[in-house]
């Protein structure tokens, strides 16, 4: 049983938040598979384990920037965040290779990875990154796209204290992308890829 102490505790007080919850019957019954989301707060991560993991029995490995602030999880050490949580760190200096390379290997073992193509919260890249489509490609896993709604209301970016407690979010989880049969690689087809993916993110908000 994975985070027996979680979900009998800090599971069900983050449903609290939760006043909309669709489409989680398109979250796959096992791995591999990715999640890709939008992301507008820390609490984004924890929300999406608090609906997901009490229906798969398994760790979700987050792909998280890793800096000298150590930022977000990293605040709570290697240990917690790496070991327990399962975090995977992503080394900007290797333009998050390693990180890659480390989901990549989770994903042909069966795993669950997430990530956030927008990037971090503290610089909103003008396009999505790729990663989620490359790791999808190499591995043949299914993108999982889900769409977060109110979280920022709750705690705004990059803040640690919640600002308001209030059933507002809205979850909404798409159905499995399929890339196993695309082939294209090269980097023009890769973002293009990419932003038919956040489009089917965001298209789940209407």
């Amino acid at each position: 049983m994975v985070y027996p102490i979680l979900k009998l505790t800090a599971f069900p007080f983050l449903k609290l938040f939760i006043k909309e919850l669709t489409g989680l019957e398109n979250i796959p019954k096992k791995g591999p598979f990715i999640i890709a989301s939008n992301h507008n707060s820390y609490l984004d991560p924890l929300i999406i384990c608090s609906v997901v993991i009490p229906k798969i029995n398994n760790k979700i490995h987050f792909i998280a920037i890793r800096d000298g602030a150590k930022r977000n999880f990293w605040a709570l050490g290697d240990l917690i965040s790496r070991k327990w949580a399962g975090c995977i760190p992503l080394d900007k200096k290797d333009r998050g290779e390693g990180a890659l390379k480390e989901a990549m290997n989770l994903l042909k073992n069966n795993g669950i990875v997430a990530l956030f193509p927008e990037g971090e919260l503290t610089k909103k890249e003008t396009e999505p990154r790729t990663g989620a489509v490359r790791l999808a490609l190499g591995s043949k896993a299914t993108i999982v796209p889900v769409y977060l709604e109110g979280t920022a209301e709750i705690l705004p970016p990059l803040k640690l204290i919640p600002k308001r407690i209030k059933r507002i979010i809205r979850i909404k989880i798409g159905k499995p992308i399929d890339l196993s049969k695309n082939n294209k690689t090269r980097k023009k087809d890769l973002r293009c890829i990419t932003e038919i993916v956040m489009k089917e993110v965001y298209n789940l908000a209407k």
